[in-house]
């Protein structure tokens, strides 16, 4: 799917009440892509405010992300084959060395986005990606597969999300998963 540069706002609904915004930026930087986002959510008494900064290569491979709320900042440099991640919590800084494989994506919890981008780079066909959650610091897979109608099924092994595209497929119009009555549009 080709790289949509844009600004846009997802609403983000669970059992069909409104309960936060996420807002997030794709653009170009010489050497491939920035991309960032803001989640705003209020479920069941809990308010979520985070934010997020990726780098990718040319390739849609991410080189440098970072996660920041009000508690805690986390900062991944990705490398082969070690990459480097930091956790600060409280101030408190923890370094981890993870290998995370190459031809690969971050996708973390409350950045709907990152779904965006991974449809990005497996592209219309589908396939499989490995994925780095670095706010629950696992490894895992992401497997996309087309149903047709502009739609994918997005499949982890403890996820699974509808994703829709517009008619060329650069820019994502809905995300849903079902089994949490959410929807993002």
């Amino acid at each position: 799917m080709p790289v949509q540069f844009e600004r846009a706002r997802f609403t983000v609904s669970v059992n069909g009440e409104r309960v936060g915004t996420e807002e997030f930026s794709v653009s170009e930087d010489g050497s491939g892509f920035v991309v960032r986002g803001h989640t705003r959510l209020k479920v069941d008494g809990n308010s979520v405010d985070v934010q997020s900064r990726m780098e990718l290569d040319e390739n849609l491979n991410p080189t440098f992300y970072e996660y920041r709320s009000q508690e805690i900042l986390i900062q991944v440099r990705l490398a082969n084959p070690v990459s480097e991640v930091e956790y600060t919590v409280d101030g408190q800084s923890t370094p981890y060395d993870v290998r995370i494989p190459t031809n690969r994506m971050i996708v973390d919890n409350n950045f709907f986005h990152h779904y965006l981008l991974l449809l990005y780079k497996v592209g219309r066909e589908g396939g499989g990606l490995p994925v780095f959650v670095s706010n629950e610091m696992q490894l895992g897979r992401v497997t996309v597969v087309p149903t047709g109608n502009l739609t994918y099924e997005l499949d982890s092994s403890n996820l699974k999300l509808q994703a829709t595209t517009d008619s060329d497929g650069s820019r994502l119009l809905r995300l849903g998963l079902p089994d949490s009555n959410v929807v993002v549009e």
